[in-house]
Parts: C-alpha cells; sequence; structure tokens
C-alpha cells in the first residue's frame, strides 16, 4: 500500500502551485503512529451482522445497542475487547428488540429510551443486570420518550402525544419524577429541538415546527415557569450557533437575502443583533440556507460558517461584539456541506469542504488562505478521494479518523496525524475494491471503537488500539445533534 500524505494544496485555491509549496508545520509536533491493526469483536456468529449502533460512555466503558442475532436488538458493553464485551441485559426477552438507543449519562447511570410490552419507555442502567431498569410506567405518567439528553441542569426528554406534538420533560439531580416543561404543539411547533446550549444555569434550544419549517429560540431553567421562547425566525431555519462568553450567539438567514449574527442572554430585551454578515441584495432572493454548525474556537479566534448566495463558502471569525465579526477565509469554489462538522484541533480548524467535482474532502486550516490545505493522497489532489460526509469522525489530539472511499480500496477508515501533515488508510480490511463500509464510533482510552463489514462475518464491531491514551482534540461539543 502506498505511503500517503497530506500537502500543502494551493494550486486548488489559485494561490501558489503546489509544485513549489513545502510540505506544512505539523499542527502540535509528530504524533506517534498507530501501529497496530484493528481486531474484530464478534457478537453475532459466522455471517450474520450485529451491526453495533448508538454508543456513549460511562466510566470508562461504552454502552451500545446490538443484535447477537437471537436475542434481537439489546444492550450490550465493551471496554473495546473481546473479553470485556457483552451483553448487559436482555430487556425484552426473546427475539424481538427493545432498541435501546439516545444515550444520556445521568446522576451516575446511563439514560436510554427502549421498546417494552407498554410501547417507548425511559431506562437507566449502571452497566449490571440488577441495575438496568425501566424508570417510569409511561402508562402511568404520560411519558413516552423519543429522545433524551442530558446536561449540567439534569435529564432532558422530548415525549410524544397521541396527536403527534411533542412535550419537554425535565427530571432534576435527585428527584424521583420528571415534570413536564411545555407542549410545543400549544405554540404551533411539533417539537424537533437542535442547538442545545447550557450557558449560565440555563439551557438555549431551538425548537423547529417540523423540519422544513421556522426556527423559534428557546430557553429553560428546568421549570414550567421558567421556559419559555425567546424569539421566532419568521420563515426561515437558524444556522450555526454556539456559546462565547456570556452569549447565545446564532446565526439567522432573512426573507430579503440579508443574513445577520444575533446573540441572547436569556431573555426577550437581551435577545438581539450582534452584527449584519450579509446586506439583503437589490432584487430580494428569500431566505437561504446556512449550513449548520457551532460555533468553533481554534487559536485566538471563533469561527462560523455562512454560504454566499452564489454558493461561496466563507468562514467568518468572531468575539461576540460587532466590531469584533469580520469575514474570514473565503474558501475555494463549491459550498460547505449541511450540516458540517467544524472542529478544532490544537491551533487549527478541521471541516469537510467540497471545493468542487461534486465531492467533499476533509481540510485543515489556521484561518489564513496560505495555511489551508487538503487531505491529499501522494500529494495530488485527487477527485477520486471521496470524504464520507453523512458518517462522523473522530478528532484526537494526536490524530484524526475519518472514512473515505477510493476506487482501489472502496470506503475504508483513514487516519490523518500529525496535524495534517500525513494521512493513509487505517487497513483494507475488505481486501480489494468493495470497502468494509465502516462508521466510526468512539474514542474510548487508547482504543479507537468502529463499525465496518470485512466481507465474511458480517457488519461487527472493530478496536483499534492507539498504542496511548487518546486526549481528546475536538469532542463533539453539546447540542451538535438535534432531534
Amino acid at each position: 500500500m502506498p505511503r500517503l500524505h497530506l500537502l500543502c494544496v494551493l494550486s486548488l485555491m489559485g494561490l501558489a502551485a503546489c509544485d513549489d509549496a513545502p510540505s506544512p508545520e505539523p499542527v502540535g509536533g509528530q504524533a506517534p503512529p498507530v501501529e497496530a491493526e484493528p481486531q474484530r469483536i464478534e457478537i453475532a456468529p459466522g455471517e450474520a451482522s450485529s451491526s453495533p449502533l448508538d454508543f456513549a460512555t460511562l466510566n470508562g466503558v461504552a454502552y451500545f445497542s446490538a443484535d447477537d442475532g437471537t436475542s434481537g436488538r439489546e444492550l450490550w458493553r465493551t471496554d473495546g475487547t473481546p473479553a470485556g464485551t457483552h451483553r448487559v441485559a436482555d430487556l425484552r426477552p426473546g427475539s424481538q428488540s427493545s432498541g435501546p438507543r439516545w444515550f444520556a449519562p445521568f446522576s451516575g447511570a446511563l439514560y436510554f429510551v427502549a421498546d417494552g410490552e407498554d410501547g417507548t419507555e425511559l431506562w437507566r442502567t449502571d452497566g449490571t443486570v440488577e441495575g438496568t431498569r425501566r424508570v417510569l410506567d409511561p402508562v402511568a405518567t404520560g411519558l413516552r420518550p423519543s429522545y433524551v439528553f442530558s446536561n449540567p441542569l439534569g435529564l432532558f426528554a422530548l415525549s410524544e402525544t397521541p396527536t403527534d406534538a411533542q412535550e419537554l420533560w425535565f427530571l432534576r439531580e435527585g428527584a424521583s419524577t420528571p415534570v413536564k416543561l411545555t407542549n410545543f404543539a400549544a405554540d404551533g411547533g411539533s417539537g424537533f429541538i437542535h442547538g442545545m446550549q447550557h450557558l449560565g444555569g440555563l439551557l438555549y434550544f431551538m425548537a423547529r415546527q417540523g423540519t422544513i419549517f421556522p426556527d423559534a429560540l428557546w430557553v429553560t431553567d428546568g421549570t414550567p415557569e421558567g421556559t419559555r421562547k425567546l424569539a421566532g425566525s419568521g420563515d426561515t431555519q437558524w444556522g450555526a450557533v454556539g456559546v462565547l462568553g456570556q452569549r447565545y450567539l446564532f446565526i439567522q438567514p432573512q426573507l430579503d437575502g440579508g443574513v445577520s449574527l444575533r446573540y441572547s442572554e436569556g431573555t426577550p430585551e437581551s435577545t438581539g443583533a450582534v452584527a449584519v454578515l450579509r446586506e439583503p441584495p437589490a432584487t430580494p432572493m428569500g431566505a437561504s440556507g446556512m449550513p449548520y454548525a457551532l460555533l468553533t474556537t481554534a487559536g485566538a479566534s471563533t469561527y462560523f460558517p455562512v454560504n454566499e448566495p452564489d454558493g461561496t463558502a466563507v468562514l467568518w471569525e468572531t468575539d461576540g461584539t460587532a466590531a469584533g465579526t469580520r469575514r474570514g477565509l473565503t474558501l475555494p469554489g463549491g459550498s460547505l456541506p449541511t450540516p458540517i462538522d467544524l472542529r478544532s484541533w490544537e491551533d487549527h480548524l478541521l471541516f469537510r469542504h467540497n471545493a468542487g467535482g461534486g465531492a467533499s474532502w476533509l481540510w485543515v486550516s489556521d484561518g489564513t488562505a496560505a495555511g489551508t490545505r487538503a487531505v491529499t493522497w501522494d500529494g495530488d489532489v485527487r477527485p477520486d478521494l471521496i470524504l464520507s460526509n453523512a458518517k462522523p469522525w473522530e478528532v484526537t489530539a494526536q490524530h484524526a479518523f475519518f472514512c473515505a472511499q477510493t476506487p482501489g480500496l472502496g470506503e475504508e477508515l483513514w487516519m490523518a496525524d500529525a496535524g495534517g501533515v500525513h494521512a493513509r488508510p487505517v487497513a483494507d480490511l475488505a481486501p480489494g475494491a468493495a470497502g468494509s463500509d465502516p462508521a466510526i464510533l468512539l474514542v474510548l482510552g487508547n482504543r479507537l471503537l468502529f463499525r465496518a463489514d470485512d466481507g465474511t462475518h458480517g457488519s461487527e464491531l472493530w478496536s483499534l488500539d492507539l498504542g496511548v491514551p487518546a486526549t481528546t482534540g475536538a469532542a463533539a461539543p453539546e447540542g451538535e445533534r438535534g432531534h
């Protein structure tokens, strides 16, 4: 297998000839190489697939759902080794699946949603059979969770209603019974929420009316009376969100084609505009979609993406003030995907970008044009290198792991080290061009856990020994994924 290099691709940006460009300096120094081969952890015997999903960690152990071919999809745990991988409990005895999902650590346990005899139920586990139990009777309480998440305030749950509306419920530390905070249908919304961020004893979030209708900014302190809508977005969806200082920041595209950066400090009176990012054009064009991402701090700057009307992708910088908000790096060609995984890696940004040609790839940037480069194979910009947009990727202080596709290997697990100076496939798990269709799950101590199909044993859990405990360089922040 040829060695791969990550070189400065300034010719792609129209800035300099790549042949004359020096190799970029590593970010954070030379990372130790990962020499180990991935190890398969078989859960379903033979050619069957266990298809592990929905990973979360508690006390150094990873929990997930998997189907062993006998008990249906149930709750499992692993320490990243075959000996340390086993089923926790069969929540729905027999071959039927309980389908545990939406794991959320809270109060020393892991809470999750599962399907029981009475429908969708809220469960908890401490990793033992005895410590795994249903929390509430959905028939008696009316709580039928479709999604749960936790933050420093406590445990939140979205609950379905017979009319398909959604209710927001809350369980505080030490409490035995959750309380209903609001029914989104009363405000004309369905309760699809995203952009969750904790700040100053409050949870900020966006509630969406369906998947294509307006967003509204909400805030809650965990009480019904403290749960309220702060602002609506008109007929548009908001883009990037995040916390900077004591402000919750968000992007608002407007119906006249303008775009603004807005803020909130928890009340309608303290919610307003920071800066205009794009003035309305002379001919109104309607609101254009913005790539959804979290505001991301790398070095001394905080960045967020904005797509221009012509598709130009721009990274803006802000310190949370009008004077400190400015247009930053304009990326070459194409537009940023939606959503965009914008991550910090030491003092650099790591993100997906489509520079033209229809395929996205991995890019590294220090916020300047000269310091922005794409991952390449053998020093070339290869149009046949395709980053798997729909799949998550993991970034540690030492390495970045991602799924990519090439004609010769198919889709396999890749890694970049030393801040993007070297990149290579980790292994060709399904020999030839078929590809193992990997999906990265999480970093657990000194191991990377992922799912892959080697073409013989079905889709199973795999573990890669990273050699040293992985210091997470860019964990997915709170609120990166909504529901």
